[in-house]
């Protein structure tokens, strides 16, 4: 259960970031939002969807460090970083051993993710999608 709500919680971001690419950022954006929508835009479409490898999360912890470089606000930012930290963590465990992942799952690390991830999914939508 709690995989999927991960599932969800990165294809949500990804969704998001993939439908901020496809329209055109809406007039009245400042100069920092229009870099911060063009990086997710553009950054967002490499993201790995398979979670059960974690082979690709060094690389997805690097890429939300990336965009936290760029992000407009500090709330923001944080929420990236605390996003990066997770990939972090999630790189380190042992994605075939079912007790390693159930406690990285409910760890906090993981609520903090989920807070995090819906944090910026909403950001994002409310900011880099015009009329949404």
């Amino acid at each position: 259960m709690r995989l999927r709500l991960s599932t969800l919680a990165l294809t949500i971001l990804v969704s998001v970031a993939l439908a901020a690419a496809a329209i055109p950022a809406g007039a009245g954006l400042t100069d920092a939002e229009e870099r911060f929508c063009t990086a997710t835009a553009e950054s967002g479409q490499s993201i790995a969807d398979n979670l059960s490898d974690n082979s690709g999360a060094r690389a997805t912890a690097d890429y939300y460090r990336e965009l936290a470089k760029v992000a407009p606000k500090k709330s923001i930012k944080k929420a990236l970083k605390t996003i990066a930290r997770y990939y972090d963590r999630f790189a380190e465990i042992d994605t075939s051993d079912q007790g390693d992942v159930a406690e990285f799952l409910t760890s906090v690390d993981y609520r903090n993710f989920a807070k995090a991830s819906l944090k910026v999914s909403k950001y994002i939508l409310k900011t880099c999608t015009p009329g949404a």
